[in-house]
């Protein structure tokens, strides 16, 4: 055996959960591993390094959202002579094949579901093939706000794609246009949300409470149980600027 050989069981690759190393092999000698798609329950048996690189799916079109084989990025939405290089849109639908691809992410790859189940974040299959259809969506109306209104609103801030809920796919009826800084405030993992936020700074602004005070009005009165070190920096202005009281 490779003294570099790693193994991959119980890994997941796109819709691919590794099961256990194949007894299949090639001329090559390549590793080959027995893997099941978590969505369609189908199996399908891959070799190691397609695997890493280019298979996510079991294949199954009708069945399995995911089923596309990315052979690489840059060709994956490259394919269609679609005109949109340059645009916001095109750079956005990159950026979100880059995320949920990326094998070193673990908040795209490894999330579990509410039961425990593997959950991987992902992208709707024909935005993922097309271009077009993605740009055709923005400019659809089916989203919160327009790309206009968001240079209004955000005039000089460089627009990005968010979830609306964190726990979902970026799929139809799930995205919007935001900040950089309303994404990191949208992840889940942030423990204070706006509510807290606009308590904070009105106590902090019109009631001159110190944030030690502010800690424990958080502790009593929203169960806050994080570090008091995010207080002060709502207080000093280094986080949540955007939140005005």
């Amino acid at each position: 055996m490779n003294g570099n050989f790693k193994d991959l069981t119980g890994q997941i690759f796109g819709c691919l959960k590794v099961l256990k190393r194949s007894l299949k092999t090639n001329k090559h000698n390549h590793i080959f591993y027995d893997c099941v798609c978590i969505y369609t329950k189908k199996p399908k048996t891959v070799e190691a390094s397609k695997l890493r690189n280019r298979v996510k799916s079991c294949g199954d079109t009708k069945d399995c959202g995911y089923a596309f084989n990315v052979k690489s990025i840059s060709n994956t939405i490259n394919a269609t002579i679609h005109g949109l290089n340059g645009t916001i849109e095109y750079q956005s639908l990159h950026s979100m094949i880059l995320r949920v691809d990326d094998l070193d992410n673990p908040n795209y790859k490894n999330r579990k579901d509410f039961n425990g189940n593997p959950d991987p974040v992902l992208l709707y299959k024909p935005w993922r093939e097309d271009p077009q259809v993605f740009y055709d969506y923005c400019h659809s109306g089916q989203m919160p706000e327009t790309l206009a209104q968001f240079e209004a609103r955000c005039p000089g801030k460089t627009p990005t794609i968010d979830r609306i809920d964190n726990t979902g796919h970026y799929v139809p009826g799930n995205i919007q246009w935001a900040t950089q800084q309303e994404q990191a405030q949208n992840r889940s993992s942030n423990v204070i949300n706006p509510d807290m936020v606009k308590f904070i700074v009105t106590e902090s602004v019109v009631n001159n409470k110190s944030g030690v005070q502010i800690f424990e009005l958080l502790k009593t009165n929203y169960n806050y149980q994080g570090s008091i070190n995010p207080v002060y920096n709502i207080i000093n202005s280094k986080t949540w600027t955007n939140i005005k009281v």
